[in-house]
């Protein structure tokens, strides 16, 4: 709901980030950003759902490149893409904060075999990813740009 704008009346703080951007000059209403097609576990684990957004929050394997706590039968190397601008030459991957504060990211990917529980990445000195049931945490939405 703070990606985008879900058009229920009930949510009164929706499409903040949608609204930064806006804000920040990204012009969404063209066709620089645009939606890829993705595929996702399902929450039963049965299959993939398609997603087709504009904004969204990345799987494992399109923040980390592998899968390691996520189902690796619905989300694998051939139906996910590795979001290059988190990998810096030699392939070392670009998740960490100057200041070493570990902090916690969620990540769209349920985790394997408990759909109660997502992946979050874990980024402090080094990064991990691990599986939480209700971990405080940000997103790091992503998005394509032309």
């Amino acid at each position: 709901k703070y990606l985008v704008k879900v058009s229920s009346p009930e949510v009164l703080e929706e499409g903040n980030f949608t609204e930064g951007l806006i804000g920040a000059g990204v012009p969404m209403a063209t066709d620089i950003i645009w939606a890829p097609n993705r595929e996702i576990s399902n929450t039963a684990q049965t299959d993939v759902d398609p997603i087709k957004d504009k904004l969204w929050i990345a799987t494992e394997w399109e923040m980390w490149g592998v899968g390691i706590k996520s189902n690796t039968t619905f989300e694998n190397q051939s139906n996910q893409a590795i979001l290059e601008y988190y990998l810096e030459e030699g392939g070392d991957t670009r998740k960490y904060l100057p200041t070493g504060t570990v902090i916690d990211a969620w990540l769209a990917s349920p985790a394997a075999g408990d759909s109660s529980r997502c992946c979050i990445l874990r980024v402090g000195y080094g990064a991990e990813v691990t599986i939480t049931r209700n971990s405080v945490g940000g997103i790091a939405p992503a998005f394509c740009v032309r």
